[in-house]
């Protein structure tokens, strides 16, 4: 009624103008002013108001400004062609203008529209598990529709479930009666259908239960409440915004379900691959020691003169051999077990480096035959913090390997110098070398670098020295050698000392 009334004032307000001061003009130039209100009211109010200035102005026109005057006769035909075609004018540029207004207002609901769609799918880029999901959407559709949002998710067991963590509190009207609620929202689920306001089915809730589909299938049920009833008829009139909220909801359940069922099958998957690789790996280590110590045992048992001394003494190394061949295999194991489980602790306390190579090298003097170990530590290379124990293992690691992977005959050289506040330690060996691809991952557990697969392992040891070193606060890494080799380099922290000139060199 409002703009009805501005139309009739404006009108008002001109034909006074031009009844004091116009007067004199020619009738079609005033004629002309007429249309003014009609584009006016046609651009601010829309077709109703602007038809009504266009009928409006004819009769202001014809009343005041043709002869007869005050009167709405009309004394010559001609002015009946010319409101004819004034009315014709009018109608259509109210039309046209109308028309443009409409769209424009629709092309700014299109914009409000995506743009809502956009904040709320921006919302759900950092959710990374479907309660944080759930919630996010919650919050940002509650905020864009001005009506409380929650939803109910299918869990595990393919039952509905209440997102209890989402922007409505218990205290709300959503919080209400939930067993009924949730009894609605298994219908809606079961059978894809909206019931509430709005709909055929239950239409004097204030409640609206949506469910959620996706290509034919339902992910869960979206419900709106709202206490006010000007905020649910706003949602109403915001009808196509929620469907399409919904189905944005539905599409990304739907993705966050594939992500973790494909996720699930990735894991299951690398176990199956772990476990095959593990059990590979330890029958093919244990064949081969079991072997030597049955047949060992075996020649010792059913002796009958045919072995003298010596060959019983060798007899007997073979057995101790072997037995300390699965001995690593399962240290290794339990090892590797300790790591990933979070239970390795360390143990520090000050030691020699030169006192943990010592050691190390008496461990792993039966793989020394036919190689010329030699190892270079700088002569003022201070004592070291660590977990003596650990790192004897991470050095008979690094040395059965480098020995491993080098042909008899070779050198494998142990260097270690100390940088301020860094120690390193580097073994190189002149093996075949890794293809530099592999580098990267030849301390990761069960990996084997290609050249070397034909050699026995079970990928087991240098992952276990880098979850050695990086518990010490260390890294470690390798670089191939030219022209052949290895060298496999390990650091970490150390307290500052005083470094003396030198260094020792001493050769097995």
């Amino acid at each position: 009624m409002i703009p009805y009334v501005k139309v009739a004032v404006l009108l008002a307000i001109l034909t006074v103008v031009l009844h004091f001061t116009g007067m004199s003009l020619d009738p079609v130039n005033m004629a002309m002013l007429y249309l003014l209100p009609v584009l006016l009211s046609s651009v601010r109010f829309g077709l109703g108001p602007s038809l009504f200035a266009a009928t409006m102005g004819v009769g202001l026109f014809d009343f005041f400004f043709v002869p007869p005057y005050d009167s709405f006769a009309v004394s010559d035909l001609r002015f009946l062609i010319s409101f004819a075609v004034f009315l014709t004018i009018a109608i259509l540029t109210a039309t046209l203008s109308a028309r443009l207004r409409s769209q424009l207002n629709q092309a700014k609901r299109q914009e409000r529209f995506t743009a809502e769609l956009y904040e709320v799918s921006q919302g759900m880029v950092g959710a990374n598990d479907l309660a944080s999901l759930l919630t996010i959407l919650a919050e940002r559709m509650s905020a864009i529709l001005g009506a409380e949002v929650a939803f109910y998710s299918v869990d595990s067991s393919e039952q509905l479930v209440y997102q209890d963590k989402l922007a409505s509190s218990e205290s709300g009207a959503l919080a209400e009666d939930r067993q009924s609620m949730l009894t609605i929202a298994r219908w809606v689920y079961q059978n894809q259908v909206a019931v509430g306001r709005g709909t055929e089915t239950l239409s004097e809730s204030n409640k609206t239960f949506l469910p959620l589909t996706s290509r034919g299938k339902a992910y869960g049920v979206m419900v709106l409440e709202s206490g006010h009833e000007a905020s649910m008829k706003g949602v109403q009139e915001k009808r196509s915004l929620v469907n399409a909220m919904c189905a944005l909801a539905a599409v990304a359940v739907e993705k966050m379900k594939l992500q973790q069922e494909a996720k699930m099958v990735h894991l299951t998957a690398e176990s199956e691959r772990i476990r095959t690789a593990v059990l590979d790996s330890i029958s093919h280590e244990l064949r081969t020691p079991l072997a030597t110590i049955t047949a060992a045992v075996s020649g010792l048992l059913e002796e009958d003169g045919a072995y003298d001394e010596r060959d019983r003494q060798d007899l007997l190394l073979a057995i101790r051999e072997g037995a300390g061949r699965m001995n690593r295999l399962v240290a290794n194991l339990l090892n590797m077990v300790r790591l990933e489980s979070g239970m390795l602790t360390l143990n520090r306390q000050w030691c020699v480096l030169e006192d943990i190579l010592g050691v190390a090298l008496t461990r792993t003097r039966e793989a020394v035959h036919g190689h010329q170990v030699e190892v270079r530590v700088d002569s003022g290379f201070p004592p070291v913090y660590v977990d003596e124990v650990l790192m004897e293992q991470l050095c008979v690691n690094l040395l059965s390997n480098a020995l491993k992977y080098s042909p008899s005959g070779t050198k494998v050289s142990v260097d270690a110098e100390w940088m301020g506040q860094t120690a390193r330690m580097s073994i190189s060996d002149e093996g075949p070398g890794v293809v530099e691809s592999d580098l990267q991952h030849i301390f990761t557990k069960f990996y084997r670098a290609l050249p070397t697969r034909h050699i026995p392992g079970t990928g087991l040891g240098l992952a276990i020295c880098k979850g050695i070193i990086e518990a010490h606060g260390g890294a470690v890494y390798a670089v191939n050698r030219q022209p052949r080799g290895l060298t496999i380099c390990v650091e970490w922290p150390i307290p500052e000392t005083v470094a003396l000139e030198g260094e020792q060199i001493c050769s097995l």
